[in-house]
């Protein structure tokens, strides 16, 4: 199978072992989300092939080391995706649903056999996509859906594996304020066994409520990484840094993932920052706290201490994104 010559994964039929791809687009591709990045309006029909294919031909491939995002949602990593992506050499997914399709097939395995199979799958679609971005002189970075970070740092072999991380957080009850004022795109699967383990929560019947599982969320999402050794392959960016200084939060994230970035952005930065949004219409990043979500209630908060304060205390003395060192161009400080 030619995973070069310019196609990307853009379904996955489990089911029927078998899997779509497009011609990557011609001209550049700013817009927030992954199904800008491949031709969809009828240039070239969708390529399918057998699944076998596609991990045939990653068996054979050379080891690879993966770019990828994780964060704990509603913490600005769509902004940074977004800047990202408007770099000429660059090749940003953000938040493929084949990615999270292959996850949740991970997820809910019925064995070791079967999981890792499907971690298999995992790491050949992140190869594909990567061999894709190389045929066209860019570099991959994948910005993950929020708790597919697990199922997929669980294929990788851990934080030791083949790839560069960079977690993207915020202040858990600011998080859990925005996604109990809008809940996520994938929110029907909240009472999903198998993604409830995954977060380490227990089976609720229904009196949970939503502040706990989105705290026990954010929890689940940063543990993994900030529980790390201080050398190892991942830096932390939180919103209120982003937020600050949306320029050199850029510059830190391309060193750390290893993209040559300058200090330009096309349009500046503060036509960037008004790319926040996920759809076309959508409201802009507002580092001012315009749009931000209402506080939660005293007893909310007490609330997510409670589950958060642990997870919260590591990940402030984790290996942030940007320090002294990183703050500095071509040896200048900024």
């Amino acid at each position: 199978m030619d995973v070069t010559g310019g196609h990307l994964p853009v379904a996955l039929d489990l089911p029927a072992r078998r899997i779509a791809l497009r011609p990557l687009a011609r001209s550049d591709f700013h817009e927030p989300w992954f199904d800008y990045a491949y031709r969809n309006e009828g240039e070239q029909p969708a390529v399918h092939r057998p699944l076998e294919d596609l991990l045939d031909w990653a068996e054979g491939q050379p080891s690879r080391l993966f770019r990828l995002i994780a964060h704990t949602t509603r913490c600005g990593s769509t902004l940074l995706a977004n800047h990202l992506s408007l770099r000429p050499d660059t090749l940003v997914l953000k938040e493929p649903v084949f990615l999270l399709d292959a996850a949740l097939h991970a997820l809910r395995a019925r064995d070791a056999t079967e999981r890792r199979a499907a971690h298999r799958l995992l790491r050949a679609l992140l190869a594909c996509c990567d061999a894709t971005a190389e045929a066209h002189g860019r570099r991959l970075v994948v910005k993950l859906t929020s708790w597919t970070s697990l199922v997929v740092l669980d294929a990788l072999g851990g934080i030791g594996g083949p790839a560069r991380w960079l977690l993207v957080w915020r202040e858990p009850a600011e998080v859990v304020a925005s996604l109990g004022a809008s809940p996520p795109s994938w929110r029907g699967l909240r009472d999903d066994p198998a993604l409830r383990a995954a977060l380490g929560l227990a089976a609720d019947p229904g009196g949970e409520g939503d502040i706990a599982f989105h705290a026990g969320l954010w929890r689940a999402l940063v543990e993994p990484f900030v529980g790390a050794v201080r050398d190892a392959p991942v830096r932390l960016l939180d919103y209120v840094t982003l937020a600050a200084d949306p320029a050199g939060a850029l510059l830190a994230a391309e060193r750390w993932l290893g993209l040559a970035g300058t200090a330009d952005l096309p349009g500046g930065f503060a036509a960037a920052c008004g790319r926040y949004a996920k759809s076309a219409d959508g409201e802009p990043f507002d580092p001012a706290g315009t749009h931000r979500r209402p506080a939660l209630t005293p007893a909310g908060r007490a609330a997510v201490r409670r589950i958060t304060d642990p997870a919260l205390a590591l990940v402030r003395t984790g290996t942030p994104l940007v320090t002294a060192e990183a703050a500095t161009e071509g040896g200048r400080p900024r």
